[in-house]
């Protein structure tokens, strides 16, 4: 779960997996009210696993959702990917998914399965780290400033070891990313 304000409301957001079938569910509550009443806005399907709440968070008026995802193959569990995904942060009824538009994937160019590690994000910008199965971690950034427009991906950087927990900050109107990891 993930609870998390936005401008005078807060939210929770909670993600329930169905083991069978690929895509976790992800509900989001309006849970502002002084009087305790919870408001369900939506249930959005992700294309993979989420695994953390840093995985899911609320910006520019969409829920968004990081998770890990495998293609299949044959009916099995094939090389697994990264989905970035954003859905209009609405009320519905119905089970909603992320557009072609608002959705990017990424993952190794080596054929290579990509183990989710971390999800920041500062100001309008994403950022991720995942490592292959060769352990050279690559950071990938997206731009979400206009998520009605589409999501960004800036690009990636790739180094030796991985990154377990990432923390952006800015210094002297500059970015960094502290990174906590093993090389």
């Amino acid at each position: 779960m993930n609870t998390v304000k936005v401008d005078d409301k807060y939210y929770v957001m909670a993600t329930s997996t169905n083991w069978r079938t690929e895509g976790d569910h992800v509900n989001v509550f309006d849970i502002t009210s002084a009087k305790g009443s919870i408001n369900k806005v939506l249930t959005a399907k992700a294309k993979g696993r989420i695994f953390e709440r840093s995985q899911t968070f609320i910006k520019n008026d969409h829920l968004f959702m990081v998770s890990n995802y495998s293609i299949r193959e044959n009916g099995r569990r094939g090389i697994a990917r990264i989905a970035v995904e954003a859905v209009e942060l609405k009320k519905s009824n119905s089970i909603v998914t992320a557009d072609t538009k608002r959705t990017i994937t990424i993952g190794d160019t080596n054929g290579l399965s990509a183990s989710l590690q971390d999800v920041r994000v500062s100001d309008n910008l994403l950022y991720t780290f995942w490592v292959p199965a060769n352990r050279v971690d690559p950071f990938d950034l997206f731009d979400i400033s206009n998520p009605k427009v589409g999501l960004k991906h800036l690009g990636q950087l790739q180094f030796p070891g991985w990154i377990s927990k990432a923390f952006p900050l800015t210094y002297k109107n500059e970015k960094y990313i502290i990174g906590l990891g093993t090389i």
